[in-house]
Formats: structure tokens, sequence, C-alpha cells
């Protein structure tokens, strides 16, 4: 199970990804929240994700302590009892209209846009690799709400989930 925990990290940082490359309105600095919500046909995604919040409780603090210092100092934070990540978004990239990349392993593109609706495709290398579509709508500078579907395999099968999600701004330091 340790080698899907990554991609299971990488799909729910995708939610600070989904908004990159905006031109109009253009995204607040600071720290933002995520929150999603996944669910599989095959109900596998949520298996897995209960047995990573279980993997990480089990983990002796120091540990834990470490692996939360070491995705704070990378700008990401992943909390997987209530399915929210924590980001920062600094002002090169809010000038950019650009979150933090989840890892250099995943691209995005943004296919159409109408307004503030943005039609987006992306993928993420790993094991196992996930793809997938989905929408966006930039309500304010602080807020956003999004739609995904996201094709990828568990334990060698192929699974497609639905993803909904929100980002809100916090506060200007992260």
């Amino acid at each position: 199970m340790k080698k899907h925990h990554s991609s299971w990290l990488a799909l729910l940082a995708l939610s600070a990804v989904a908004a990159n490359s905006f031109a109009q309105p253009v995204l607040k600095p600071g720290l933002w929240e995520h929150k999603f919500e996944v669910t599989s046909q095959s109900g596998r995604v949520e298996a897995a994700l209960a047995q990573a919040k279980q993997m990480l409780a089990a983990l002796p603090p120091e540990q834990r302590q470490m692996i939360e210092r070491q995705m704070a100092a990378s700008g990401l934070s992943i909390d997987l009892e209530n399915y929210t990540a924590k980001v920062c978004v600094t002002e090169e990239q809010a000038a950019l209209n650009q979150f933090p990349e989840p890892s250099d392993n995943c691209t995005q593109s943004i296919t159409e846009q109408s307004g503030n609706l943005f039609k987006i495709e992306f993928s993420c290398a790993g094991n196992p690799p996930i793809t997938g579509e989905g929408e966006m709508r930039v309500i304010n500078d602080k807020q956003y709400q999004g739609t995904m579907t996201i094709h990828t395999s568990v334990a060698g099968e192929d699974d497609k989930m639905q993803a909904s999600q929100s980002g809100t701004w916090l506060a200007t330091d992260c």
C-alpha cells in the first residue's frame, strides 16, 4: 500500500493545482485552504485513504512530525481527517496566477475558458499515474469551486473517481 501513498497525496494536492494559470480574476497571495471530497466507483480509493490515515496515526510522533515538517517546507499541509490541504501561494505565484505544483510529476492545461469558468485537463506520473479533467469556477480572488473526474489504477485495476473541491484564502502570512 505504501507505494500508492505518494499518488494519493498528489491527488489530494491537485486541489492546490487545479486553479493554475487563471487569467482573471487574480488569486490573492497567502495561505489557502483547499477542501475536497473524493468518491470512487470501486470504493478502493476510500479504503486506501482510510489505510493512509491509519498508517499516519500509527507512526511515532517524531516520524509524523518529520513528514509534516517536510511537507510544510514545500508549502503544503494535508489533513486526511478533514480532507483539507493548506498551501502557501507566494506573491510571485499570485502575480503569475499560479498555485504551487504538488510535485514535478504533475502537468495541467486549461482547455477552455468562459468568463470565470475554466475547463482543465491534468496528469500526474507516478505509481499509479493519475489523469483527468475538470471544471473550476473562480468566485473571487479569495474563493474557487470545482469538480474533477480522475482516472487511475488501484491494486492494478482501473478506477474512476469523482472529486469536488473548494478553495478559500485564509491569511496573508503562511
